[in-house]
């Protein structure tokens, strides 16, 4: 079994997926990740660059917007990882940050959800809007 379920919301943005894809790890020293990219019914050739470039990557393809709770559940219901990260597709992950929330939610088991801090392209903080 996977340790961290990625689940990755996808709609006409293909470029934006392929760089999230690319900084996404898919195992780590300390973990294993399944990465699933749910597609609201992209017509940009996302399906194509997903067959084409990772085939690793679990695909669930509606075949319109089904809007993102709605998505974000099927990626939830697929998931097999005892972890599961929301990501959105502009989204990338730097300097090994996958494994470090990792690790503090393990060694925070009263934790139950863990939000990683965020920053702009250019490494300014940015905040959260949750």
């Amino acid at each position: 079994m996977h340790n961290i379920s990625t689940i990755i919301l996808s709609c006409n943005d293909r470029e934006l997926l392929k760089n999230c894809l690319m900084s996404v790890p898919r195992d780590g020293d300390a973990f294993k990740n399944e990465i699933i990219v749910i597609d609201n019914g992209s017509s940009d050739g996302t399906i194509e660059m997903l067959s084409n470039e990772f085939p690793h990557v679990n695909i669930i393809r509606n075949q319109n917007n089904i809007g993102v709770a709605r998505a974000r559940n099927q990626g939830i219901r697929a998931a097999g990882g005892d972890y599961i990260l929301m990501l959105d597709s502009d989204t990338e992950i730097k300097n090994n940050a996958l494994e470090i929330l990792l690790n503090f939610i393990k060694s925070n088991k009263d934790i139950a959800v863990a939000g990683p801090k965020l920053l702009y392209p250019n490494g300014s903080d940015r905040k959260s809007v949750v």
